[in-house]
Protein backbone atom coordinates (compact mmCIF):
# COMPACT_ATOMS: atom_id res chain seq x y z
CA UNK A 1 0.00 0.00 0.00
CA UNK A 2 1.59 3.04 -1.26
CA UNK A 3 1.88 6.23 1.46
CA UNK A 4 -0.26 8.58 0.63
CA UNK A 5 -3.16 5.88 0.75
CA UNK A 6 -2.10 5.02 4.42
CA UNK A 7 -2.92 8.30 5.17
CA UNK A 8 -6.56 8.08 3.37
CA UNK A 9 -7.13 5.02 5.14
CA UNK A 10 -6.09 5.23 8.06
CA UNK A 11 -7.97 5.61 11.88
CA UNK A 12 -6.03 8.93 12.44
CA UNK A 13 -6.11 10.76 15.26
CA UNK A 14 -9.53 13.41 15.48
CA UNK A 15 -9.41 16.86 14.00
CA UNK A 16 -10.88 19.03 17.34
CA UNK A 17 -12.31 22.74 17.38
CA UNK A 18 -11.39 23.92 20.88
CA UNK A 19 -12.94 27.15 22.38
CA UNK A 20 -11.08 27.72 25.70
CA UNK A 21 -11.87 29.98 28.47
CA UNK A 22 -9.17 30.43 31.23
CA UNK A 23 -8.12 32.75 34.32
CA UNK A 24 -5.84 34.01 36.41
CA UNK A 25 -5.93 35.95 39.79
CA UNK A 26 -3.51 38.67 40.96
CA UNK A 27 -0.93 35.72 42.12
CA UNK A 28 -1.02 34.14 38.87
CA UNK A 29 -3.52 31.04 40.17
CA UNK A 30 -5.50 29.62 37.68
CA UNK A 31 -9.12 30.73 38.58
CA UNK A 32 -11.01 28.89 36.31
CA UNK A 33 -10.94 26.70 33.11
CA UNK A 34 -14.08 26.53 30.66
CA UNK A 35 -13.37 23.69 27.68
CA UNK A 36 -16.01 23.67 24.51
CA UNK A 37 -14.70 20.87 21.83
CA UNK A 38 -16.27 20.22 18.89
CA UNK A 39 -14.35 16.85 17.75
CA UNK A 40 -14.58 15.12 14.07
CA UNK A 41 -15.27 11.40 14.31
CA UNK A 42 -14.92 10.48 10.71
CA UNK A 43 -17.58 7.59 10.04
CA UNK A 44 -18.28 5.26 12.68
CA UNK A 45 -17.76 5.46 16.38
CA UNK A 46 -14.67 3.93 17.13
CA UNK A 47 -12.62 5.55 20.39
CA UNK A 48 -15.20 8.21 19.78
CA UNK A 49 -16.97 7.85 23.82
CA UNK A 50 -13.55 7.70 24.88
CA UNK A 51 -11.64 10.42 22.78
CA UNK A 52 -14.22 12.84 23.29
CA UNK A 53 -14.35 12.09 27.26
CA UNK A 54 -10.68 12.50 27.04
CA UNK A 55 -10.56 15.84 25.56
CA UNK A 56 -12.20 17.17 28.45
CA UNK A 57 -11.34 15.32 31.43
CA UNK A 58 -7.62 14.89 31.36
CA UNK A 59 -6.98 18.81 30.25
CA UNK A 60 -7.08 20.31 33.75
CA UNK A 61 -3.99 18.63 35.05
CA UNK A 62 -1.05 18.55 36.06
CA UNK A 63 -2.69 22.05 37.36
CA UNK A 64 -4.03 22.51 40.68
CA UNK A 65 -8.06 24.18 38.91
CA UNK A 66 -10.84 24.61 41.49
CA UNK A 67 -13.47 25.56 38.47
CA UNK A 68 -14.18 23.76 35.60
CA UNK A 69 -16.40 22.93 32.98
CA UNK A 70 -16.23 21.02 30.06
CA UNK A 71 -18.50 20.67 27.05
CA UNK A 72 -17.75 17.90 24.30
CA UNK A 73 -19.43 17.21 21.27
CA UNK A 74 -18.88 14.44 18.48
CA UNK A 75 -19.63 14.49 15.11
CA UNK A 76 -20.04 12.08 12.57
CA UNK A 77 -18.71 13.03 9.30
CA UNK A 78 -18.16 11.83 5.74
CA UNK A 79 -14.56 10.78 6.14
CA UNK A 80 -12.80 7.93 7.66
CA UNK A 81 -13.10 7.34 11.10
CA UNK A 82 -11.07 8.45 13.64
CA UNK A 83 -9.29 5.91 16.47
CA UNK A 84 -7.09 6.31 19.29
CA UNK A 85 -3.68 7.76 18.13
CA UNK A 86 -1.39 7.92 20.74
CA UNK A 87 -2.49 10.10 23.54
CA UNK A 88 -5.95 10.41 21.89
CA UNK A 89 -8.22 13.19 22.92
CA UNK A 90 -5.48 15.09 25.52
CA UNK A 91 -3.10 16.26 22.64
CA UNK A 92 -5.50 18.82 20.68
CA UNK A 93 -7.05 20.23 24.05
CA UNK A 94 -3.79 20.16 25.90
CA UNK A 95 -2.44 22.62 22.85
CA UNK A 96 -4.91 24.78 23.19
CA UNK A 97 -4.83 24.99 26.83
CA UNK A 98 -0.76 25.94 27.31
CA UNK A 99 -1.08 28.17 24.24
CA UNK A 100 -3.54 30.26 25.92
CA UNK A 101 -1.60 29.84 29.59
CA UNK A 102 1.36 31.38 27.72
CA UNK A 103 -0.60 33.93 26.01
CA UNK A 104 -2.05 35.36 29.54
CA UNK A 105 1.39 35.01 30.98
CA UNK A 106 2.14 37.40 28.35
CA UNK A 107 -0.68 39.86 28.98
CA UNK A 108 0.42 40.21 32.85
CA UNK A 109 4.24 40.04 32.51
CA UNK A 110 4.35 37.11 34.56
CA UNK A 111 7.03 34.46 33.45
CA UNK A 112 5.67 31.33 32.40
CA UNK A 113 7.72 28.90 34.23
CA UNK A 114 6.95 30.41 37.41
CA UNK A 115 2.96 30.31 36.56
CA UNK A 116 3.02 26.61 35.88
CA UNK A 117 5.07 25.95 39.07
CA UNK A 118 2.62 28.23 41.25
CA UNK A 119 -0.10 26.04 39.62
CA UNK A 120 0.77 22.63 40.04
CA UNK A 121 -1.55 19.36 41.68
CA UNK A 122 0.96 18.27 45.14
CA UNK A 123 1.45 14.66 45.60
CA UNK A 124 -1.24 12.30 46.74
CA UNK A 125 -4.29 14.30 45.86
CA UNK A 126 -7.41 14.42 44.13
CA UNK A 127 -8.08 16.28 41.05
CA UNK A 128 -11.96 18.35 40.85
CA UNK A 129 -13.03 15.78 38.48
CA UNK A 130 -12.15 12.56 40.85
CA UNK A 131 -8.61 11.54 39.63
CA UNK A 132 -6.20 9.96 41.84
CA UNK A 133 -2.68 11.64 42.14
CA UNK A 134 0.06 9.63 43.86
CA UNK A 135 3.82 10.38 43.25
CA UNK A 136 4.27 13.69 41.07
CA UNK A 137 7.54 14.68 39.32
CA UNK A 138 6.76 17.74 37.25
CA UNK A 139 7.71 20.07 40.24
CA UNK A 140 11.13 18.51 39.28
CA UNK A 141 11.12 18.08 35.96
CA UNK A 142 10.31 22.10 35.46
CA UNK A 143 13.24 22.86 37.78
CA UNK A 144 15.68 21.11 35.58
CA UNK A 145 14.68 21.68 32.42
CA UNK A 146 14.76 25.19 33.53
CA UNK A 147 18.16 25.20 34.60
CA UNK A 148 19.71 22.80 32.00
CA UNK A 149 17.87 24.98 29.18
CA UNK A 150 19.26 28.79 31.20
CA UNK A 151 15.34 29.71 30.91
CA UNK A 152 16.55 33.02 33.15
CA UNK A 153 19.20 34.16 31.05
CA UNK A 154 17.25 33.54 27.56
CA UNK A 155 13.14 33.91 28.23
CA UNK A 156 12.13 36.99 26.42
CA UNK A 157 15.84 38.09 25.81
CA UNK A 158 16.63 36.15 22.69
CA UNK A 159 17.28 37.98 18.95
CA UNK A 160 13.65 38.05 16.90
CA UNK A 161 13.26 35.06 15.73
CA UNK A 162 14.24 33.07 18.46
CA UNK A 163 12.60 31.89 21.40
CA UNK A 164 12.35 29.58 24.48
CA UNK A 165 9.36 27.80 25.86
CA UNK A 166 7.48 25.52 28.50
CA UNK A 167 4.81 23.00 28.30
CA UNK A 168 3.48 20.84 30.38
CA UNK A 169 1.53 17.49 29.80
CA UNK A 170 -0.95 14.84 31.61
CA UNK A 171 -2.49 11.82 30.98
CA UNK A 172 -3.66 8.54 33.04
CA UNK A 173 -1.71 5.52 33.89
CA UNK A 174 -3.04 2.46 35.28
CA UNK A 175 -6.48 3.31 34.56
CA UNK A 176 -9.08 1.65 36.86
CA UNK A 177 -11.67 4.86 36.64
CA UNK A 178 -14.36 3.75 34.59
CA UNK A 179 -15.83 5.69 31.97
CA UNK A 180 -19.19 3.82 31.56
CA UNK A 181 -20.72 3.84 35.07
CA UNK A 182 -22.84 0.66 35.43
CA UNK A 183 -22.98 -2.53 37.73
CA UNK A 184 -20.99 -5.10 34.30
CA UNK A 185 -17.31 -5.94 35.19
CA UNK A 186 -15.19 -3.29 33.49
CA UNK A 187 -12.96 -6.01 32.87
CA UNK A 188 -12.61 -9.90 33.30
CA UNK A 189 -9.70 -12.73 33.25
CA UNK A 190 -9.87 -16.80 33.60
CA UNK A 191 -7.35 -18.19 34.78
CA UNK A 192 -6.64 -21.97 33.47
CA UNK A 193 -5.31 -24.44 35.52
CA UNK A 194 -3.82 -27.16 33.69
CA UNK A 195 -2.31 -31.15 34.09
CA UNK A 196 1.61 -30.22 34.59
CA UNK A 197 0.27 -27.45 37.15
CA UNK A 198 0.70 -24.91 34.32
CA UNK A 199 -1.13 -21.71 34.65
CA UNK A 200 -2.83 -19.86 31.53
CA UNK A 201 -4.22 -16.42 32.16
CA UNK A 202 -6.60 -14.48 29.17
CA UNK A 203 -7.06 -11.20 29.44
CA UNK A 204 -7.92 -8.63 26.76
CA UNK A 205 -5.91 -6.23 28.48
CA UNK A 206 -3.53 -5.17 25.41
CA UNK A 207 0.23 -4.99 25.94
CA UNK A 208 1.64 -1.58 24.54
CA UNK A 209 4.30 -1.24 27.15
CA UNK A 210 2.25 -0.38 30.36
CA UNK A 211 3.25 -3.31 31.97
CA UNK A 212 -0.07 -4.90 32.05
CA UNK A 213 1.61 -8.80 31.34
CA UNK A 214 3.95 -8.43 34.25
CA UNK A 215 1.03 -6.93 36.62
CA UNK A 216 -1.13 -10.08 35.65
CA UNK A 217 1.74 -12.61 36.29
CA UNK A 218 2.42 -11.40 39.44
CA UNK A 219 -1.15 -11.22 40.71
CA UNK A 220 -1.38 -15.02 39.86
CA UNK A 221 1.80 -15.60 41.29
CA UNK A 222 0.53 -13.96 44.83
Amino acid sequence: MPRCSRFLSNHGRHPTHTEIAMGLDEQGKISFLDLHAQIDGGAWGSFGVVTTYYNGVLNMGPYAIENFRYHGQRAYTNKTPCGAMRGHGAVNSRFALETLLDELCEAAKLDPCEVRLNNLLPSNCTTVNGFRITSNGTRECIERSRTASEWDRKFRKLPFGRGIGVACGFYISGSAHRIHFNDLPQSTVHIKIDMDGGITVHCMAAEIGQGSDTMLAQCVAE
